[in-house]
Order: C-alpha cells, then sequence, then structure tokens
C-alpha cells in the first residue's frame, strides 16, 4: 500500500512538471471553446493560459468570467531576452507554443510572418523550430519588441561579408558545434523555400562553416556543412510586408427575432447556455453594457452582443430578473 501512494505521489508530481502559466493583461484570442458547444473571439481582456504536455487551457477575465480552451496553436510574446543554444529571442518576439516541457514551453520561433493580426490563427511564413522558452519569459499579450521604443527589434547582423542560402530544399538545420551529431535547430521557409533564405557568413572550420540570420526578433546561429550552401552574390535586402487579405469576416445577429434592449447585468450574474441549463461564465461587472433580446413576461433573455466577447457559436441567456436598466 506504502508504494502505491509513493507510485501516485511521483505519477502527480510528473503530470504537474509540464505545466506552464502564462498571462496577459490585454488578450485577443479566437476560437476559444468554451461548454456546451459555445465558442467566442475575446478581444483585450485579462487572461491566463496554463499549457499542460500539449493542451491549452485558458481563463478569461474582465466584464465577463469563464473558462475555455485552446485547440490550435497558440501565439506567445517574449517578455525579456531569451537564449536557447544558438537562438536568441528578443523581446517583443513571437513563439508559438507546441507543447510544455517542465517549467518550458517548446515550440517555433516566428522568424517572418507577413499580414497576421492579433489573435489570429495563422502559421508563420518561416521559423526556428524546436526552441525551448521558459514560461516566465513569456506573455499572452501581443506587443511588438519596440512598443516604448526603447528596442530595436532587428539590428543588422554583422558577420565576414559574406552570404548564403540552403542548396535545396526549405528547410535546414543549423546545429551548435560543426559535427553531424550535435544538437540544432530547424529554419524553415514554407513561403518560398530556401530562394528566401539569406544567411550571413561568420568563419569556416574544416567542412562546416557558421551562418546566421535574424528577422522579427529572433537570432539564428549555428554550423551547416558547407556543401549544403550556396554562395548569395546579390543578398536580400529582407522581407516584404503587407496586407493580403484572408482574414475572418465577423459575424453577428443572434437574437434578431425578439426586440432588442440595452441593459446593465448585476455582477455574478451566472451565463447560461440555454435557459437553465449550461453554464458557461459569470458577469463580473455591472458597469458594463449588453444587448440582450426577451419579450416582457420571459423570464430568460438571450444576450445578444457582450463587452469585449464575440459568440462565434452557442448561445448565451441570463435571467430577466438580473437585468438592470441602463440610464
Amino acid at each position: 500500500m506504502r508504494a502505491a501512494i509513493v507510485v501516485c505521489l511521483f505519477a502527480a508530481a510528473d503530470a504537474r512538471a509540464d505545466e506552464c502559466t502564462i498571462r496577459g493583461e490585454l488578450v485577443t484570442l479566437k476560437r476559444i471553446a468554451v461548454r456546451a458547444g459555445v465558442e467566442v473571439d475575446v478581444q483585450e481582456v485579462p487572461a491566463i493560459a496554463t499549457v499542460r504536455g500539449r493542451s491549452t487551457v485558458i481563463d478569461v477575465g474582465g466584464p465577463i468570467a469563464f473558462r475555455g480552451r485552446l485547440e490550435h496553436a497558440v501565439w506567445y510574446t517574449v517578455g525579456r531576452e531569451t537564449v536557447d543554444g544558438g537562438v536568441t529571442l528578443a523581446r517583443g518576439a513571437h513563439v508559438i507554443a507546441q507543447s510544455a516541457r517542465g517549467a518550458d514551453v517548446i515550440g517555433r520561433a516566428v522568424f517572418y510572418a507577413d499580414d497576421v493580426l492579433e489573435g489570429e490563427i495563422k502559421d508563420a511564413d518561416e521559423s526556428v523550430s524546436r526552441v525551448r522558452v521558459p514560461c516566465d519569459h513569456l506573455r499572452l499579450d501581443w506587443v511588438g519588441g519596440d512598443d516604448d521604443g526603447d528596442d530595436e527589434l532587428d539590428p543588422a547582423l554583422e558577420g565576414d561579408g559574406t552570404h548564403w542560402r540552403p542548396r535545396r530544399g526549405d528547410s535546414i538545420v543549423l546545429r551548435r558545434a560543426p559535427s553531424a551529431t550535435a544538437a540544432g535547430v530547424t529554419y524553415r521557409s514554407d513561403l518560398c523555400g530556401s530562394t528566401c533564405m539569406t544567411l550571413v557568413g561568420f568563419e569556416r572550420r574544416g567542412a562546416w562553416r557558421k551562418v546566421g540570420a535574424r528577422n522579427e526578433g529572433v537570432t539564428v546561429l549555428g554550423w551547416v556543412p558547407t556543401n549544403a550552401l550556396v554562395a548569395e552574390r546579390d543578398q536580400l535586402l529582407g522581407h516584404s510586408y503587407g496586407c493580403h487579405g484572408d482574414h475572418e469576416r465577423e459575424h453577428s445577429g443572434f437574437g434578431r427575432s425578439l426586440p432588442r434592449r440595452q441593459v446593465r447585468i448585476r455582477a455574478g450574474t451566472r451565463i447560461y447556455a440555454r435557459p437553465n441549463a449550461d453554464v458557461w461564465g459569470s458577469v463580473q461587472r455591472e458597469d458594463e453594457l449588453f444587448d440582450v433580446a426577451y419579450k416582457d413576461g420571459d423570464d430568460w433573455a438571450e444576450v445578444v452582443s457582450m463587452p469585449n466577447i464575440r459568440l462565434r457559436a452557442g448561445r448565451a441567456y441570463v435571467l430577466v430578473s438580473s437585468l438592470i436598466a441602463a440610464p
């Protein structure tokens, strides 16, 4: 019996070990799955993400509090400079988390992403993986590295004056030492393969050459077999950025068949997915305005619009007795 208890305790400790808690104050996220078929987007709310293994639970605060889960990869912002082997992440760089390992997040550093809006579910066009970042170095807010005017996110990377690109393919492994068995990271371009990947040369050691690149606050340095590289005579000037669309359209219109009214709702009021069933959230403040729909004499009102939250799927109901007439 004692041995069984010890085993259980170790199992519980191991389960807690692979857990990361990452906070944000002004968080924008899409497609948060709540309960009873409810799915929401949130904008500029306080939130806490808990990464357990490969799953992510999100606790949202603000005018409405609820717990949900994220079934897609999440972009986190690096809050302070982080070094992982040959990869340096400046404050403001982004990491797409894949899993938690101990007190770290394992993921892909965003090397280039064109036309991505805050909270959107999009992949990076170029990335560096697998990168390990301490959880307490990450933020759930989407912020830039130069948002306070003090940091320069991408100063020029100076090497020996040579420039290179991979000979073929859309990825290349940069190793920590000039050896095929040394640990390394993979620099990948899904946008245009090796033609987009300009690497700055640093030094040569036997059949190996040290090269590196920097963009969007991510610096990667490492060793590559020289025969896997091609000299680049015309150095690329950098990545181009623009707005090319491919963004989700907003949808609304729940409760259109009933009279709509603007009200406040008492703090502590529970929000249900259907009348008197499946609580999925609760109102935290009475100073916010909501749009609701109901007929005189109804016990339940459908919440048509909520501050900082957009319903993508499912419904929201509150008791009519919890409503406060707006001035």
